[in-house]
């Protein structure tokens, strides 16, 4: 089976094509299922490729980053918005920029799904990225038609402002 964008699916064996349920009965983990879908199909089709993408997911992938001791970066997108492809194939493919989020854990996010963490962090719209530290404060951001080059100003800023913890020093 298909799973199209619009929300309806195509059996290509059959030639059937049939909408999922109406709004009114979709449930919370249905949105989810289908959102979570379409960044993958997004991320397969050509959402920067380059970019080594830790998940879809915040929280385990800034867990990840707590416990290795790593930035996170997070991509807020609308995979709807021309304005968010432009910034992947212009701006996230760019060698440079992929050469500075190497030792960074990476996360894509759909904007309007995760909309409370945006919030949160003080975006408005997409495209938006969002670097954290591993107390998850917000160490750089920026949002709109990024450059390259003014991502790249934001990531010098965040590890500029990124403070490594040294380990625990092991007691015998």
């Amino acid at each position: 089976m298909l799973i199209l964008a619009v929300g309806a699916a195509f059996e290509p064996a059959t030639g059937a094509a049939f909408r999922y349920r109406s709004r009114e009965t979709r449930s919370p983990t249905h949105v989810r299922i289908v959102a979570t879908l379409g960044l993958l199909c997004a991320l397969v089709a050509g959402c920067s490729p380059g970019v080594r993408w830790r998940g879809l997911t915040y929280g385990p992938v800034q867990a990840d980053a707590q416990r290795d001791g790593k930035l996170t970066f997070v991509y807020l997108r609308n995979w709807m918005m021309p304005a968010c492809t432009r910034f992947e194939e212009n701006v996230l493919k760019a060698p440079e920029v992929l050469h500075a989020l190497d030792d960074m854990y990476c996360v894509v996010l759909d904007f309007y799904q995760d909309r409370p963490l945006a919030d949160k962090w003080g975006v408005a719209a997409p495209p938006a990225i969002v670097i954290l530290d591993l107390d998850r404060r917000v160490l750089a951001r920026a949002s709109g038609d990024v450059t390259a080059a003014e991502l790249l100003g934001a990531i010098a800023t965040a590890k500029d402002r990124f403070s490594v913890r040294a380990p625990p020093v092991p007691t015998e």
